[in-house]
């Protein structure tokens, strides 16, 4: 599993980036963010980091220069957040590459980090969703807190073996679809957080919390498809999404608990 990181275990910390472009705002948990105990939810801490990299655009007018299609996120929960909890969001870029760039985002509870996510986006022309290289001027304004990293856009997972895998019953709903057609990158999760709650059931919260769910996007699922989830029989908590026979996106975990 590999996140835009040296590793898992080894986070970014904000402060690396504070002679860079850092937007920051503050959010309050609620009742769409969290399960029935109250907890905050992996789909929702990715749409908080989905919202706020839009945001990041849109304040830095880069928002109509092409479209950004997700590659890749890594998410983490380090400690329990729950309903109404005030909480600060920063994002910033944290690497770049010809024709993509990753950002972090990093949520706080005062000085504490209670949840990370490390995503890699593609700038893609809006006409023939090709790759767009990123331009000067985005060099200069996002450049100085990527540090000279470089990323690169190469997945890591592998498709499930046939044996190894089952049938997962799920339907995506017409609501989990955006604008571009395909199933929301949000969404996605919304199949392993149903796995999660039936897996660790009464010991959900702490689940969450020991667990770093990486999600790789290649061509997504599209409107109107014919499409399955598989998951594994050894791990019910990885994923592959198939569209019309071809691997669309992946989900993989790693239980930190169990990493010495």
């Amino acid at each position: 599993m590999h996140l835009e990181f040296d590793s898992p275990s080894s986070p970014l910390f904000l402060n690396q980036f504070e002679t860079g472009r850092i937007l920051q705002y503050d959010i309050r948990i609620g009742l769409g963010e969290t399960d029935i105990s109250g907890r905050l939810r992996f789909d929702a801490l990715a749409r908080i980091a989905q919202d706020i990299a839009g945001a990041d655009l849109e304040d830095s007018g880069f928002d109509n220069e092409g479209v950004w299609i997700l590659r890749r996120s890594g998410l983490r929960i380090n400690s329990d957040v729950i309903y109404g909890s005030r909480l600060r969001v920063s994002t910033f870029c944290s690497g770049i590459g010809r024709s993509w760039a990753s950002r972090r985002t990093v949520v706080q509870n005062g000085e504490a980090i209670v949840a990370e996510v490390a995503s890699l986006w593609i700038q893609t022309d809006s006409a023939t969703r090709a790759p767009k290289s990123l331009t000067e001027n985005f060099m200069l304004t996002y450049g100085k807190s990527s540090n000279g990293r470089k990323v690169s856009t190469r997945l890591s997972a592998k498709a499930l073996d046939e044996i190894d895998a089952r049938q997962m019953e799920w339907s995506f709903r017409f609501c989990d679809f955006d604008l571009i057609g395909h199933v929301n990158n949000v969404s996605y999760l919304y199949p392993l957080e149903s796995a999660l709650s039936s897996k660790y059931q009464q010991d959900l919260i702490n689940a969450r919390r020991n667990l770093d769910i990486v999600i790789e996007y290649r061509d997504g699922i599209n409107y109107g498809s014919g499409y399955e989830v598989k998951v594994a029989r050894d791990n019910d908590l990885n994923l592959d999404f198939y569209s019309d026979g071809r691997l669309g996106a992946t989900i993989r975990t790693v239980d930190r608990s169990h990493i010495s």
